[in-house]
């Protein structure tokens, strides 16, 4: 067997039961993994588009990525943070 598949199969026997965790105990490590799965994939995005000569605006599109979760889970888990941020725009 090739030692790629050999990795790639531990990785995914070890990611995915904890990912299925992750999504039933939700919370703030939810909103964890997904801000690190945004970034990853915005970056992944961002460096296709960069092989076929778009210049993405990189550092506006990671961070932007990286703050919808932690922004939603923060809005809808305190109730306060609406108002805050209303108040800030």
């Amino acid at each position: 067997m090739d030692s790629d598949l050999i990795r790639r199969v531990g990785f995914a026997a070890v990611a995915i039961p904890l990912t299925f965790l992750l999504v039933w105990y939700g919370g703030a490590p939810l909103a964890l993994l997904l801000t690190l799965s945004s970034v990853l994939a915005t970056r992944e995005l961002f460096g296709l588009a960069r092989r076929v000569d778009v210049r993405p605006a990189a550092g506006l599109g990671l961070l932007s990525a990286g703050a919808v979760a932690p922004l939603t889970y923060a809005a809808l888990s305190w109730p306060r943070a609406g108002e805050l941020a209303a108040e800030a725009w």
